[in-house]
């Protein structure tokens, strides 16, 4: 992957951000998923976005020094529940500042993967 395409996947990233948290901070309370689904609120979804990035940075960070990614033991399903029960008692500027922060991090170290160690899991990840 040269940088060009890895510049415009971040571009592209940014963009979805920027509409996303306009359509969250927009609509604080209600649910965005469909009828029947469980309630997730915008400070549900931050939280969510923020556990799912710093996840897959740690995973990256972790190939990049020659690890590996532990395999994981629940479904995504298992993990969000669980992580949304331990993020519970966060406040909605908290859960979007924490968002915010992984979002960063996550810009920061996928501009410093070199263009040779693109591919294969770290793609994933990204």
């Amino acid at each position: 992957m040269n940088r060009e395409i890895i510049d415009d996947m971040m571009r592209r990233d940014r963009e979805a951000w920027e509409e996303l948290t306009a359509i969250l901070d927009a609509n604080p309370d209600r649910s965005l998923h469909e009828a029947g689904s469980p309630l997730w609120t915008s400070r549900d979804t931050y939280a969510h976005l923020a556990r799912w990035m710093e996840y897959g940075t740690q995973a990256i960070k972790t190939l990049l020094a020659g690890g590996t990614v532990p395999e994981r033991t629940e479904t995504d399903d298992e993990i969000n529940e669980r992580w949304r029960r331990e993020d519970s008692d966060m406040s909605l500027d908290e859960t979007r500042q924490w968002a915010g922060c992984a979002l960063m991090e996550r810009e920061r170290m996928l501009e410093s993967v070199p263009e040779s160690r693109w591919g294969g899991d770290i793609e994933k990840y990204a």
